[in-house]
């Protein structure tokens, strides 16, 4: 039992670690939108045929 708390313990600890890493700040996140918006967008339009689609599944 008391190993299995430990394991528990553990586990939670390297979740939370996990998420703090791919956390993005505001900044962070802006520069990545910056970034890459534009080309998912003409991606998404090609592959789907469709700009207002694309519009759509690119909200921000």
């Amino acid at each position: 039992m008391f190993a299995g708390s430990l394991v528990t313990a553990a586990m939670v600890r390297v979740e939370t670690q996990r998420d703090d890493a791919l956390a993005l700040g505001d900044e962070e996140f802006r520069a990545l939108h910056a970034a890459t918006a534009r080309p998912l967008w003409a991606y998404l339009a090609a592959a789907g045929g469709d700009p207002a689609l694309a519009d759509d599944l690119l909200q921000e």
